[in-house]
C-alpha cells in the first residue's frame, strides 16, 4: 500500500510554486489567456474567410499569410532575444498580438469588411 501511495505523489501535479509565488501566477494565467486567444483566433480568421467567401483557396491563402509572419519571427527571434531585453520583446510581441486580435473583432463586428486588404478576397473577381 505505501508503495502505491508514493506512486500517487509523483503522478500528481505539484502546485505548491503556484501558491507561493504571485508572479507565477500572474505569468501562469497570462500565458493561459494568451494561448487561449491564439488558438481561438486560428480557428475564427479562416472559418469567418470560409463563410464570407464559400472559397478554400481563400481559406488556404489566409493560412499562408499565418505562416509566414511565424517563419520569419522564428528565423529573426533568436537573434533579437539574444541582443535585446526578453521582457520588452515579449512585452512587445504580446501588444502586437493584441493590437491584431482587436483590429480582427472590431473588423468582424462592424459588418462587411473595412480594408481593401481585407475586402479583396470577398469581391467577385477571385470566385
Amino acid at each position: 500500500m505505501k508503495r502505491i501511495a508514493r506512486l500517487g505523489r509523483h503522478l500528481i501535479l505539484d502546485v505548491s510554486p503556484l501558491r507561493r509565488s504571485r508572479d507565477l501566477r500572474c505569468l501562469f494565467a497570462g500565458q493561459l489567456l494568451s494561448t487561449l486567444g491564439a488558438q481561438l483566433t486560428t480557428v475564427a480568421v479562416p472559418y469567418q474567410v470560409y463563410i464570407l467567401t464559400r472559397s478554400s483557396l481563400d481559406v488556404g491563402l489566409v493560412s499562408l499569410a499565418t505562416v509566414l509572419p511565424l517563419i520569419a519571427g522564428a528565423l529573426l527571434g533568436g537573434s533579437l532575444a539574444d541582443a535585446a531585453d526578453r521582457r520588452k520583446i515579449l512585452l512587445g510581441a504580446q501588444l502586437l498580438t493584441l493590437l491584431g486580435s482587436a483590429g480582427l473583432a472590431v473588423n468582424a463586428d462592424t459588418g462587411p469588411p473595412r480594408c481593401s486588404a481585407c475586402r479583396a478576397p470577398c469581391s467577385p473577381r477571385w470566385h
